[in-house]
């Protein structure tokens, strides 16, 4: 026997011994229950897995009046949950954070069918309900919430912007019954967004505390007191005049972009102005205005003073519309010619002189008189006589000129060309704005890189002058008494000592080397003209272990190497990056490019011979580094001795000279 549903509709109906078709079970249809429906197939598989889903959410609404399995009574969830926080997001690297029409339409039908997880009618205080709608989320995409029906006050529109600003999700869809919330692409489960969380406060945690040992390392090497203030000085007089030259240097390259696309602008408007003005050139070759007769009627001049004075006064009048004159226009004047002797036709033309031009078209075309052109309140007005002697032509309509369409076409064509021509104008005088506006910037940049020069003499001088002022010029007069085995003395003294300060020099431990403004534009250019570049980039992980060895590598053949820092992971600043790389490889940053980085190795890269002055390595890290430091270390003594001996030297030649003279 076959067992068939209860009146409940609960229980479905199995397979016969004998092997008979199994039938669907009968449940009740909502809102009615003396009615009943087949239970569709798979529908109670999928009320028992969505009621799995709302396990562990919330107590269940009883008084639920659609499907099972029961939703959520999203009204007795807490209205404020302690330390609730939007969930944190990441969105994956080249994903698109918007929805197309495509995937919005999709995720719409798919949540059309879906039971609803909760049952809502509260309009605020809605903390609870978005975080167990997160908890949803982790295993369902779509959550689908119902108002609550009998409800007082009840707005479906603050629910849905209250939730969506607690969630982050992206509104599906929202009407009086109804709210769907999509979670979105860059969607994170708790789990996962708290070790992305402890991990991001990690490496921030680890590369602060470098950053602290390394300036305790630099405290700990610091000066005398004295070249301290000349240092703090000197670092502030670089760092204004760096500062500067890199904004002089940002500005021209800026307008230098802004020319290049002020030109590409420039000759697409050219280019479609040389197109309109040929397609306007084929459409007046295409028209052949007649001649005017020379063997033609004439009139009196009583009998124009009267035909004027008629034809200004008549009421019917033919308009020119912006299409000018084509052969409608002919057309409708041997129309009207029909009743009367004149036709009267008002012109829009402001200059007097196309006007005349479009009158003695038509009086040409038609094979009338023109009596007169008079200006009068709508425009001009045009009066043509058709003559003592008219006779209707067969064709009234002249081949010779454009129809309707090609003459619309020429009025477009005439006024795209005037608009080019002024927007042509327009552009040539932005570039020629632009061009002087960079030779200014170059001029500033000149006058920064001179004053740069001028404060790196003034600190030299005064880093040896203040010891050796008030040595040299005592030691001077005392040198016009010196023997000459004084002086040799002294020469071999200054020589030894010389000798030694090369020896320490050579010996002394390399310093961190400071590029000047002048050399990362020269490095900078070169780094941009090498054809053969490796790619080098940093990945969503921001992990440079990998690529450091590669630099590495490339820095052993190449003093430059470019590395691309455009897919680092969000929120990662290129300056975070820059150091890692900097700390890794031992580089030094040339130069920071809108999505790349510029690292130099130290040394070796004005060696080339296509560079100026051919600079060794050593001179290179002393010269860029002395730019900036040359006030922080103090003059040795054996310096100091070589100037003194100097000085002598000239004395005893002052000397020598003095009774030569007398």
């Amino acid at each position: 026997m076959e067992s068939c549903a209860s009146a409940d509709g609960i229980k479905s109906c199995g397979l016969t011994p004998t092997g008979n078709i199994v039938r669907p079970a009968l449940i009740q249809g909502v809102g009615s229950p003396n009615r009943v429906r087949f239970q569709m197939p798979g529908e109670a598989q999928l009320a028992e897995e969505s009621d799995r889903l709302l396990d562990g959410l919330g107590p269940r609404f009883t008084d639920w009046w659609g499907y099972d399995p029961l939703p959520v009574d999203a009204d007795l969830l807490p209205a404020i949950v302690p330390g609730y926080r939007k969930p944190f997001r990441l969105l994956p690297y080249g994903v698109n954070p918007k929805l197309t029409n495509d995937e919005m339409t999709t995720l719409k039908r798919l949540g059309r069918p879906l039971p609803c997880h909760f049952a809502l009618g509260r309009n605020r205080k809605l903390q609870g309900l978005a975080s167990a709608i997160v908890k949803l989320w982790e295993k369902c995409e779509i959550a689908k919430i119902a108002v609550k029906k009998g409800v007082q006050n009840t707005n479906s529109e603050m629910m849905a912007e209250e939730l969506k600003w607690l969630t982050g999700g992206i509104l599906l869809s929202r009407d009086r019954e109804f709210i769907v919330l999509y979670r979105g692409k860059d969607f994170l489960p708790s789990a996962v967004s708290s070790a992305l969380k402890k991990r991001r406060k990690h490496v921030i945690h680890v590369d602060k505390q470098r950053i602290d040992h390394s300036i305790a390392a630099g405290e700990d090497t610091k000066e005398p007191e004295d070249i301290k203030d000349r240092t703090i000085d000197s670092d502030s007089r670089d760092e204004f005049y760096s500062a500067k030259g890199q904004s002089l240097n940002l500005s021209s390259r800026s307008n230098e972009e802004a020319i290049k696309r002020t030109s590409i602008r420039l000759s697409m408007a050219l280019e479609k102005k040389a197109k309109a003005e040929k397609l306007l050139l084929e459409l007046e070759n295409s028209e052949t205005p007649q001649q005017p007769e020379i063997d033609k009627e004439g009139i009196t001049e009583e009998e124009r003073y009267m035909l004027r004075k008629v034809g200004l006064k008549m009421k019917p009048f033919l308009l020119l519309g912006r299409r000018g004159v084509f052969d409608g226009t002919i057309e409708n004047m041997h129309l009207h010619w029909k009743y009367r002797e004149l036709v009267k036709l008002i012109c829009k033309e402001k200059d007097f002189e196309a006007v005349h031009e479009v009158a003695q078209i038509l009086e040409a075309e038609s094979g009338g008189i023109l009596v007169a052109v008079e200006r009068v309140s709508q425009g001009y007005a045009i009066v043509v006589y058709r003559g003592k002697n008219y006779r209707r032509p067969p064709c009234l309509r002249p081949s010779s000129l454009l129809n309707k369409k090609e003459a619309m076409k020429r009025s477009l064509e005439a006024q795209r060309r005037e608009s080019l021509k002024l927007h042509v104008l327009k552009l040539t005088k932005d570039i020629n704005d632009l061009k002087l506006k960079l030779a200014e910037d170059k001029k500033a940049h000149k006058v920064v890189s001179f004053n740069e020069v001028k404060e790196d003499m003034h600190e030299m001088e005064s880093a040896v002058h203040p010891q050796s002022d008030s040595v040299i010029p005592s030691y001077c007069k005392e040198d016009l008494e010196v023997t000459g085995s004084t002086k040799e003395s002294t020469a071999n003294e200054s020589k030894e000592s010389i000798s030694i300060s090369r020896e320490k020099g050579e010996n002394m431990p390399s310093k961190v080397i400071h590029l000047s403004n002048r050399d990362r534009l020269m490095l900078r250019k070169q780094a941009l003209k090498m054809k053969k570049r490796p790619v080098l980039a940093v990945g969503r992980s921001n992990i440079v272990t990998g690529v450091a060895k590669v630099i590495k590598a490339h820095f052993e053949k190449y003093p430059l190497a470019i590395v691309n820092v455009k897919g680092r992971a969000k929120g990662t600043s290129v300056q975070e990056v820059v150091f890692q790389l900097e700390q890794a490889t031992g580089g030094v940053l040339v130069s920071q490019e809108p999505s790349k980085i510029i690292l130099y190795r130290g040394w070796g890269a004005f060696d080339e011979p296509g560079h100026k002055g051919k600079k060794n390595a050593r001179d290179v890290g002393n010269e860029s580094a002395g730019r900036k430091g040359r006030s922080r270390h103090a003059v040795s003594p054996e310096l100091i001795e070589a100037i003194r001996l100097e000085c002598g030297l000239q004395c005893d030649q002052e000397q020598n000279k003095l009774p030569a003279e007398i």
